[in-house]
């Protein structure tokens, strides 16, 4: 894989390992609910960079940049859901930011590199 692949699948690495924080954070607070919408939704990223890391590089190498610019905007939502619940505001407003914003990012990644027949 290209140097631009490979800072792809970082960016959506680094957003699964915080989500993993979040979650952590949210059980020590007592916020069970949440932390489980928040595992959700961090297993559903997991699943999209093991399929992602599954493609053909020349695939993938294609359209890398577009992927890039995607999960940058997706994951710029995502540390400002995770921002707020660390600062404990608005937290079950935020875990469904949050949700939103890797189901986002999971839908874009899925609309320039769908699965193959």
């Amino acid at each position: 894989m290209g140097e631009s692949n490979l800072e792809f699948l970082q960016k959506m690495s680094t957003a699964h390992n915080n989500l993993t924080n979040t979650r952590v954070k949210l059980r020590l607070a007592g916020k069970d609910d949440e932390a489980a919408e928040v595992r959700a939704v961090r297993n559903k990223l997991r699943a999209e960079i093991d399929r992602v890391r599954g493609l053909a590089a020349d695939v993938l190498a294609a359209k890398a940049d577009a992927l890039a610019a995607d999960v940058n905007a997706s994951n710029a939502t995502l540390q400002d859901a995770i921002d707020e619940i660390q600062q404990n505001i608005e937290t079950s407003k935020n875990v469904v930011k949050l949700v939103g914003a890797v189901d986002d990012m999971i839908g874009r990644v899925q609309l320039l590199l769908p699965t193959p027949v």
